[in-house]
């Protein structure tokens, strides 16, 4: 048999990967933040670690739009990770990274494979967790702020 040799666009061990956990409440964290412009507008592409026992079992990647009308779910993820309505139209979107909350997770489906959907956020109040700094890896907001305009 001959070797068989390929150049990567990328190392694997940078390459986002989720694996399918079953329906549950898990402790989760913002770990990336894009702002994207879709064909119904503005929204804020997440990328969410989900942790059991402490430890990082899988990612999952939450869309939320900023349409007028799709503000209640942002108000939502806010209130879970305990932070307060930001005044008028502007939100520093990076002061919502590397912090955690509770993610209600199901198994759903998407062009007919399975993955997991966040269905809901809760606040995130553990004795486990409270006192301890914890080691983030390092995330990324494409733009400081984002506007509700």
């Amino acid at each position: 048999m001959t070797d068989i040799t390929v150049t990567l666009p990328k190392a694997l061990e940078e390459v986002e990967t989720s694996v399918l956990i079953p329906n549950g409440v898990y402790e989760a964290e913002l770990i990336k933040a894009e702002k994207r412009i879709g064909a119904a507008g503005d929204y804020i592409n997440y990328t969410i670690q989900i942790y059991k026992d402490e430890k990082p079992i899988s990612r999952c990647f939450e869309i939320i739009s900023l349409a007028e009308q799709s503000l209640w779910k942002l108000k939502t993820l806010l209130i879970a990770l305990g932070m307060k309505e930001p005044k008028g139209k502007k939100l520093n979107v990076s002061n919502t990274l590397n912090k955690r909350f509770l993610a209600e997770v199901i198994v759903g489906e998407y062009q007919q494979k399975k993955r997991n959907e966040i269905v809901d956020y809760f606040p995130f109040e553990s004795p486990i967790v409270k006192g301890k700094e914890k080691e983030t890896e390092s995330s990324t907001v494409d733009d400081e702020e984002i506007s509700f305009e």
